[in-house]
């Protein structure tokens, strides 16, 4: 017994020996890995530098492009400008000398000529001209026609000037409708909206404001409300819920004033919890001698409250068919009812594809 205990101890011995050199090779490895580690952070580093400067340059190179850019617009400016100002020159010699400018600089470019003789000699010639005078016979017609002209033109002037000033007018009165039309409307919401939030919510408080009650026309509206237990604050620090029926007291505010036909919710009741939903339904109920309402949802309570249901069944694989209910004609206790048989045949469509499923 004691040769083993000594032969044990020998063992753990080697083995705490094995141990400690396995934990020696380890730490050179990850004495070896954190220098690599830190090789490539120094590399890392450099190729950010070389980065960002490859960004300074490119900066650089862009901000000389633009000028550059610049530059020849300007050049492309003025070379349009001179070739403008070259055509006003030729036509000027047409006119006057009935000669193409072109046509005689080719012709006398390369005569040499005494260029004071030539200033000296084409004064003269001027002065000839000058002397001689224009007589235009046909003067009297073209004054009679320019005299129409400027006639017609005056009065499609004036025309015009006085359209821009009816329509300034016009714009004038729009504005000043709009302002007023806006302000009415704005006050009346605000006045819905004030009476529809605690009817939803349960309580609190709630308000429209204009972000620029001075510009009527270019204004935002924010909405400030205060819930039932809690401070006021602005709408985006709600939660989804709350959201969604705050909206839905805006929307509701709007349709008290001017109803429309129709009034198309989509899912608006998805983030609201059972008591949010009673509220909801009955909001609804109490407009619907005003409009009628197309809810889409699969929450049950607002499915019960409905006058028609609408759904979507799949018989067969593949084939969709449409299947309504009325239940307008329906007292409370028909609609619990129903209900019940809806959810026993949900249960048997459910079972029934269970054990197809499970046939498969």
């Amino acid at each position: 017994e004691g040769e083993r205990s000594v032969n044990r101890i020998k063992e753990l011995e080697n083995e705490y020996t094995e141990n400690e050199r396995i934990k020696n090779e380890s730490m050179v490895a990850l004495d070896d890995v954190n220098r690599q580690i830190n090789e490539i952070r120094i590399k890392h580093a450099d190729f950010l530098d070389q980065i960002n400067g490859l960004e300074r340059t490119i900066k650089e190179s862009r901000h000389a492009l633009d000028d550059r850019t610049k530059t020849a617009s300007e050049v492309n400016t003025k070379l349009s400008d001179i070739s403008i100002e070259v055509g006003v020159l030729k036509q000027r010699y047409m006119d006057r000398y009935e000669a193409d400018l072109a046509s005689m600089w080719t012709s006398y470019k390369d005569v040499e000529m005494n260029e004071e003789e030539v200033k000296e000699e084409v004064s003269v010639l001027n002065k000839k001209l000058a002397d001689m005078g224009h007589v235009n016979l046909l003067a009297i017609e073209e004054y009679d026609k320019l005299g129409e002209r400027h006639q017609f033109l005056t009065v499609q002037r004036d025309d015009l000037i006085k359209s821009m000033e009816d329509l300034k007018t016009a714009i004038r009165k729009i504005d000043e409708t709009s302002r007023t039309r806006f302000k009415a409307t704005f006050e009346m919401v605000n006045e819905k909206f004030k009476k529809f939030f605690p009817i939803l919510f349960g309580g609190g408080t709630a308000e429209l404001v204009m972000t620029n009650p001075d510009n009527l026309l270019e204004t935002g509206v924010d909405i400030f409300a205060q819930l039932p237990g809690k401070k006021t604050q602005n709408i985006n620090l709600f939660s989804g819920g709350e959201k969604a029926l705050t909206a839905i007291s805006l929307v509701f505010s709007i349709f008290a004033i001017k109803p429309s036909p129709f009034c198309i919710l989509d899912e608006v009741d998805a983030p609201l919890d059972d008591a949010n939903i009673t509220r909801f339904n009955e909001a609804v109920r109490a407009l619907i001698d005003r409009s009628q309402f197309i809810v889409i949802t699969h929450n049950k309570k607002t499915m019960a409250m409905l006058d028609v249901l609408y759904g979507i069944t799949m018989e067969d694989p593949g084939i969709s068919r449409v299947v309504s209910v009325r239940l307008g004609d329906f007292d409370p206790a028909d609609k619990i009812s129903f209900k019940k048989a809806l959810k026993n045949a949900k249960e048997e469509v459910q079972q029934g594809q269970e054990e197809l499923t499970l046939d498969a």
